[in-house]
């Protein structure tokens, strides 16, 4: 989640259903015994059996590709705050929110920038 969530920052998440993450929000699940931290792009709802299942399609924000869909059951909660050395991020906050939602919708095109610069960078340190 470079450059917006560091190495060292200390989240904070609140346990909820994933029926309540939405675009934008940075969400916490489980997969394969890890934790993971990645901004939801969408939500997508199938219905199967009569019974309405809903995942999310999250993504690592410096990350060229999306994660495979996050299930109810890896879900955990959504991150709320964030802390980073003296500094406190509500990532509830009205402005917060509207940042979540536009990098959401920019980091589907994110590879157009973070390969360059990993490129750049592995020649730099060759």
């Amino acid at each position: 989640m470079f450059p917006w969530i560091r190495s060292g920052d200390i989240l904070f998440a609140r346990r909820c259903e994933i029926e309540h993450a939405r675009e934008g929000e940075v969400v916490l699940f489980e997969r394969d015994g890890r934790l993971f931290v990645h901004r939801v792009l969408r939500r997508a709802t199938a219905n199967s059996q009569g019974i309405a299942r809903t995942s999310l399609l999250t993504k690592g924000d410096a990350l060229d590709g999306c994660d495979a869909p996050v299930s109810s059951a890896e879900f955990l909660g959504r991150v709320i705050r964030l802390n980073r050395k003296r500094c406190h991020i509500d990532l509830e906050s009205f402005g917060q929110v509207f940042r979540g939602r536009i990098l959401a919708h920019l980091s589907r095109e994110s590879f157009l920038v973070y390969r360059p610069l990993r490129m750049i960078k592995r020649l730099l340190l060759a």
